[in-house]
């Protein structure tokens, strides 16, 4: 088999694997659908659910609540990996993920929501690009490469970018495709007769 070939194979495993992880993912949140206390009005996937709004390409679902709820909308981007587990994200490797939530935000706050950007992965994500957003988010002034790098790319200025920041969060070192799929099997159960067996819920 060619390098070329190999290569190829790699990332079409890869991509299945970040495919089903958020096929897992977004199944686990959708039994919240049947829960009536859960305030969970409906999923969007690959999208948002209001026109007008930017960045929605890094969207890859929005989980919309009723009224009175902590937050109106929950925007996720799954990011799944299979070679890299253990080498934490660089913002740079989440630079157009983060820069479509910022667009996103900025054309949806006006709307009077209360928002939340969620990016759900296997793999961490760095301390500096985690301190960076939550130093920034608490009005503090953060500095270094990460920082610098974060505030040429994220075109939000003063209390905007405050804001977005308080409104983003890493959900990183989610467990593995696997165990997602196994606690989707048992969530499954509280809702039908019996833990489902994996032929059905391939099915």
């Amino acid at each position: 088999m060619s390098t070329n070939s190999s290569v190829a194979n790699s990332f079409v495993r890869d991509s299945r694997a970040g495919d089903r992880f958020h096929y897992c993912f977004a199944a686990r949140r959708s039994l919240l659908l049947l829960d009536q206390n859960s305030g969970l009005e409906r999923i969007v996937i690959e999208g948002d659910d209001s026109s007008g709004t930017n960045g929605e390409y890094s969207l890859d679902m929005t989980e919309v609540y009723r009224d009175g709820r902590e937050y109106d909308k929950i925007k996720y981007q799954f990011k799944y990996s299979v070679e890299r587990v253990n080498k934490p994200f660089t913002f740079s490797e989440l630079k157009d993920t983060i820069v479509g939530f910022a667009e996103n935000y900025e054309s949806a706050v006006g709307q009077g929501k209360k928002l939340r950007y969620l990016v759900v992965s296997n793999r961490g994500v760095s301390k500096e690009l985690k301190s960076c957003v939550e130093t920034i988010a608490i009005g503090g002034e953060s500095k270094g490469r990460t920082a610098d790098s974060f505030l040429r790319n994220v075109r939000l200025r003063h209390d905007m970018l405050k804001a977005f920041c308080a409104t983003l969060v890493f959900q990183d070192m989610e467990e593995d495709l696997e165990a997602q799929f196994q606690n989707l099997r048992v969530q499954s159960a509280s809702y039908i007769a019996g833990i489902p067996t994996v032929d059905s819920m391939y099915a």
